[in-house]
């Protein structure tokens, strides 16, 4: 690394940091209980994953693809997800060797009461930061976030 760069060391370690703490069990934890939502960590992360598709119905394959993982790991969670009501699984009339899932009601109440666990953890961990300040972070971080996406997608 150039040595006129140092900044960058200390991106990356806050990066890191701002990961393990974000990805621990106790954080989970609080969540869920902060939540009520009674999910694990990959369910949740699989119910915002089918909210992202482009379309309403959602292809196994595209919600492994969102999130890097094999298309059988997500069969599995799909058919927990499915006998716990918060999604719904039919034949894809394009193949019928296909399944299209769709969120339901309560799958979205659900990540819907997690993101807002979320955004109450950060506020209570960023309360004494000036307003500008987090306003600013916000702004930089979702610039740091779509300059890594662009630059992955522009080497893949």
């Amino acid at each position: 690394m150039p040595k006129d760069m140092p900044e960058f060391e200390v991106i990356e370690e806050a990066m890191l940091a701002f990961h393990r703490a974000s990805f621990k069990h106790k954080t989970w934890e609080i969540l869920r209980e902060r939540s009520g939502v009674n999910l694990d960590r990959s369910g949740a992360a699989l119910l915002k994953a089918i909210l992202h598709c482009p379309n309403v119905n959602c292809r196994m394959q595209d919600i492994a693809s969102y999130l890097g993982i094999e298309a059988p790991s997500v069969t599995r969670k799909v058919q927990e997800l499915e006998s716990q009501g918060l999604v719904s699984r039919n034949t894809d009339p394009d193949d019928k060797r296909a399944s299209l899932i769709t969120i339901t009601k309560a799958g979205r109440a659900s990540v819907k009461k997690l993101q807002q666990a979320r955004l109450e953890q950060l506020a209570i961990a960023m309360r004494k930061w000036p307003a500008d300040e987090r306003s600013e972070f916000a702004r930089l971080f979702k610039k740091l976030a779509d300059d890594l996406g662009d630059h992955v997608e522009a080497n893949v």
